[in-house]
C-alpha cells in the first residue's frame, strides 16, 4: 500500500497559510519564537493580489527569537505575573493614583461603538501627521476583547485596549486615550487591569506588545518595560522583496540619508519606513 505523500500544491498550500496580509506586506501568521516556511515566496502566485485582497511588495519574518545580541529588532513581551509590590515606589504611586480615578473591565462593542469611535476621531484629530487611517468599530465588530477605561464618578469611557488571544498569547492590537483625559492615567490604568486579569486566566502565560515600530515612532515599549515589566526580546529581521521591487530598494538605499530629509511627504515616509528595515535586516544578516 502507498503512504499518504502530501502534493506540491499541499505543501505549498500549508506554506501560504503560515503568512497573512497586511498594509501591502507579508507577516507571519506564527508565533516569533517559529520561522515560517518560505518556500511559498518564491512562486509567482504567492505575490497575486488576488490571493490576498491587497498587494504585497514584501515579505517579513524572524528567526533566532531570544538571541542575546542586540540586532535592532525586538518583541515586547511580558512573561511573568504583575504585582505591585515588584515595582519601584514611584511607578506604584502613579498607577495607584491612575486607580483611584479610572475604572476598568471588559465592554461589548455594540454597547459602546460611539464612544470607542469618538475617541478614535479625538486621536486622529490630535495627530501632527494623518498617515494612520482612522479607525471605526460597527456595533457587529467581530475583534476583541475590548478593555475600557470608565472616569470614576462619571462612568464615561475615557479610553480602551483591544486584544487578541491566540495560542495561550495575549496580543496587544491598539490601545487608545481620550486626549482629554491622558492625565488622569488612562494607560497606566489600563495595561494594569490586562496584566492583572489576563495572565493566568485559563493557560494564558504571556501579553505581547508586537514588533517594533518602524512606521510610526513610539515610545510605548519603553513605558510597558518601564511601568510594567514588559521586556525586549531580541530577534533577527528577514525580508524578501516582490520581483522587481528588491532592485529598486536597492537603488534607493544609498540616497536614504538624503529621503529622510523629505520624510514629510507621505510616499517618502513609506519609502524610508521600507528602507529602515533593508538597513537593520542588513546590519544583521547571518554570514
Amino acid at each position: 500500500m502507498k503512504a499518504n505523500v502530501p502534493s506540491q500544491t499541499q505543501n505549498e498550500n500549508e506554506s501560504i497559510r503560515q503568512w497573512r496580509y497586511y498594509n501591502h506586506s507579508l507577516l507571519s501568521n506564527l508565533s516569533p519564537d517559529r520561522t515560517p516556511d518560505t518556500t511559498c515566496l518564491d512562486k509567482k502566485d504567492c505575490w497575486d493580489k488576488r490571493q490576498w485582497g491587497g498587494k504585497p511588495f514584501f515579505a517579513l519574518w524572524t528567526s533566532d527569537y531570544g538571541c542575546e545580541k542586540f540586532t535592532e529588532w525586538w518583541y515586547c513581551v511580558k512573561d511573568d505575573t504583575f504585582s505591585l509590590d515588584k515595582i519601584n515606589k514611584k511607578h506604584r504611586y502613579d498607577i495607584k493614583r491612575a486607580l483611584e480615578k479610572c475604572d476598568s473591565r471588559i465592554i461589548e462593542v455594540r454597547q459602546y461603538a460611539n464612544e470607542l469611535n469618538d475617541i478614535c476621531t479625538k486621536n486622529f484629530s490630535h495627530y501632527k501627521k494623518k498617515r494612520a487611517k482612522q479607525r471605526f468599530y460597527s456595533n457587529d465588530y467581530a475583534g476583541g476583547p475590548f478593555v475600557g477605561v470608565f472616569q470614576k464618578g462619571t462612568e464615561k469611557l475615557i479610553g480602551f485596549g483591544e486584544v487578541k488571544i491566540s495560542d495561550h498569547v495575549v496580543y496587544k492590537i491598539t490601545d487608545k486615550a481620550d486626549p482629554d483625559f491622558l492625565n488622569d492615567g488612562v494607560f497606566l490604568a489600563l495595561n494594569y487591569f490586562e496584566c492583572t486579569y489576563f495572565m493566568g486566566r485559563e493557560g494564558i502565560n504571556k501579553i505581547s506588545n508586537g514588533e517594533r515600530s518602524i512606521n510610526h515612532e513610539t515610545n510605548y515599549d519603553e513605558f510597558l518595560c518601564s511601568k510594567f515589566g514588559f521586556k525586549k526580546i531580541n530577534a533577527v529581521l528577514h525580508l524578501k522583496y516582490k520581483k522587481g521591487y528588491g532592485g529598486l530598494v536597492k537603488f534607493l538605499y544609498p540616497f536614504r540619508c538624503f529621503l529622510k530629509k523629505l520624510d514629510n511627504l507621505e510616499l517618502i515616509h513609506l519609502i524610508n519606513a521600507v528602507l529602515l528595515l533593508e538597513e537593520i535586516s542588513r546590519n544583521h544578516k547571518e554570514r
